[in-house]
């Protein structure tokens, strides 16, 4: 992976965990539209290093924690769902 998604990846575990963008904008001291341009759902941007660092300093997370891939944290490109086990028999529906 990227440091362009890892970047992504974290800033999404953050935005999760304070309740969306609004919220993460506030905390970080952004507007929500130009936050939604790199943490939103469909990023139009990247998070470059000074906006990484104003993200990591927010959150009181160590210099360049945002750089480096979390625990907990699945890739988007790797977020595969298991299949549900089936349990009894398959009844058709009408």
């Amino acid at each position: 992976m990227d440091s362009k998604s890892i970047r992504y990846q974290n800033t999404r575990l953050l935005v999760e965990q304070v309740g969306g963008v609004s919220s993460f904008a506030d905390k970080i001291g952004k507007g929500q539209s130009q936050t939604s341009q790199f943490a939103g759902t469909n990023p139009i941007k990247g998070i470059g290093n000074k906006v990484a660092r104003e993200i990591e300093e927010a959150f009181d997370k160590p210099h360049g924690w945002l750089d480096i891939p979390q625990e907990g944290v699945n890739s988007i490109e790797n977020n595969v769902s298991e299949p549900i086990p089936l349990i009894g028999k398959l009844v058709p529906v009408i």
